[in-house]
C-alpha cells in the first residue's frame, strides 16, 4: 500500500460519544496541540446520522473521527464520508465482539449470535481508512480477528489527563508506619478483584492498608470475603476530580489480574493515571507493555495472572525495597512510553498513513 502525507487542519468528531471520557479528552487535547480544529457532530440517531449531517453545516473538513466505543456510528459516518470523499479515522479502543463473547460471555463463540456479531464488527472496522489501537496486542487482534489491514493500524497509547494526574515531589515521601494499597474501578471480572481478595486473606502484615474505591458487579462478593480481614476499607465511587488525590495517598496502585485473553491485551486507565502521578503499580505481566518495561525496573511490578499468592509476594518485595526512587521510576516510564507528547507524535503518524 502506498501512502501520502496528510496535513489535517480540521475534523468532524462524529458520533454519540462522551467527549469527557479520559481517552477522548486526551485525544482532543492532542489535536488542539496539533492545531486541528474539531467540529462536534452528535446525531440524534446513530443509524441515520448521514441523513442528519446532509442538512448540517459541517463545512469542508479534512477527515471524520469516530471515537471509542462508537461502532454503531461507523456505518452512517462512512455513508457521509463517501459522498464527501473524506477519510475516516476510527478509535474503537475495544472490540464489541471480544467484550460480549469473551469478557461478558453473553454468547458462546460457536453460536450464530457470536458469528453474526463478529461479521458485523469486522465489516465496520474495515470501512475505516485508519484504525487506532491502544496497544500492540490490540493492533494484532484487529488484524487477525477483525481483518484490518495492518498498514492501516496506528498505535496510540491511552495516556492520562496530565492537567489532573501529575507528579508531586512531596507525595513521593513514604509513610513508614503503614503501606497503603489502592484499588479503584468498577469491580469488573477483567480486573480480577477476587485475586486481590485472595492476597488480602493471605496477608499477615498489619502495616498493609487496603483501600477499595468504586462500585460494580463483584463488589458485594469481595466485601463478604474480606469482612474479617485486616485493615480493609471500601469506599463508594468518588468524584473523578478527587481521584488524583486518592492515587497520591497510596504507595501502590493495583492494576488488573484476570486470566482472560482480553486482560492480557489491555493497559487499563488506572495504570496510566497511577504512573503519571508517580505511583508504583502491581499488575499482570503482559506483552501489551513495552519490552523495556518488562525487562528493566520501571515502577511496574509484574504479577502472574490469577495468582493471589504471587500478588502478595510482589507486594512484600515492594515493601522491602520501597523508596522515593520508585516513584521517579514510575513517572519516568510514563514520560517515556505513555505521555501526552507520545500521543501527539502517534496522532501525527496516524494522519500520514491514510491510503491514496
Amino acid at each position: 500500500m502506498t501512502s501520502k502525507k496528510f496535513t489535517t487542519k480540521s475534523i468532524v468528531w462524529w458520533g454519540r460519544s462522551d467527549v469527557h471520557y479520559s481517552r477522548n479528552g486526551v485525544i482532543r487535547n492532542a489535536m488542539g496541540d496539533l492545531s486541528i480544529s474539531i467540529i462536534d457532530f452528535t446525531p440524534r440517531l446513530s443509524k441515520f446520522g448521514h441523513l442528519e449531517a446532509a442538512f448540517s453545516s459541517l463545512g469542508d473538513v479534512d477527515a471524520l473521527w469516530v471515537p471509542c466505543f462508537r461502532q454503531r456510528d461507523m456505518l452512517s459516518a462512512t455513508k457521509w464520508a463517501k459522498v464527501k470523499n473524506k477519510p475516516i479515522i476510527f478509535d474503537p479502543l475495544i472490540s464489541a465482539y471480544d467484550k460480549q463473547v469473551f469478557e461478558r460471555k453473553k454468547f458462546l463463540p460457536t453460536s450464530s449470535a457470536a458469528k453474526k456479531l463478529l461479521k458485523w464488527e469486522s465489516n465496520l472496522f474495515q470501512l475505516a481508512d485508519v484504525v487506532l489501537a491502544d496497544t500492540s496486542l490490540h493492533a494484532k487482534y484487529f488484524e487477525e480477528v477483525l481483518g484490518v489491514n495492518p498498514e492501516q493500524i496506528c498505535i496510540v497509547p491511552v495516556s492520562a489527563e496530565e492537567s489532573m494526574f501529575t507528579f508531586r515531589e512531596e507525595s513521593s515521601k513514604k509513610n513508614t508506619q503503614h503501606f497503603r494499597i489502592l484499588y479503584f474501578g468498577n469491580y469488573l471480572e477483567l480486573h480480577g478483584v477476587d485475586v486481590v481478595a485472595g492476597a488480602i486473606l493471605r496477608n499477615t502484615n498489619n502495616a498493609i492498608w487496603w483501600t477499595f474505591v468504586g462500585d460494580g458487579p463483584t463488589r458485594n462478593g469481595i466485601e463478604k470475603k474480606c469482612k474479617d480481614a485486616l485493615n480493609v476499607e471500601f469506599i463508594d465511587p468518588i468524584d473523578y476530580q478527587e481521584l488524583p488525590k486518592c492515587i497520591h495517598d497510596a504507595d501502590l496502585v493495583l492494576g488488573i489480574f484476570d486470566t482472560g485473553e482480553k486482560a492480557s491485551r489491555v493497559i487499563p486507565n488506572k495504570v496510566y493515571q497511577a504512573l503519571a502521578c508517580g505511583r508504583q503499580v502491581a499488575t499482570i505481566r503482559s506483552e501489551a507493555y513495552p519490552k523495556e518495561m518488562l525487562n528493566l525496573p520501571s515502577g511496574v511490578h509484574w504479577v502472574e495472572a490469577g495468582n493471589s499468592s504471587d500478588l502478595l509476594s510482589v507486594i512484600e518485595k515492594v515493601i522491602e525495597t520501597n523508596s522515593s526512587d520508585d516513584s521517579m521510576l514510575a513517572r519516568e516510564s510514563y514520560e517515556k512510553f505513555f505521555s501526552n507528547n507520545i500521543v501527539k507524535e502517534s496522532l501525527e503518524k496516524a494522519f500520514t498513513i491514510i491510503p491514496k
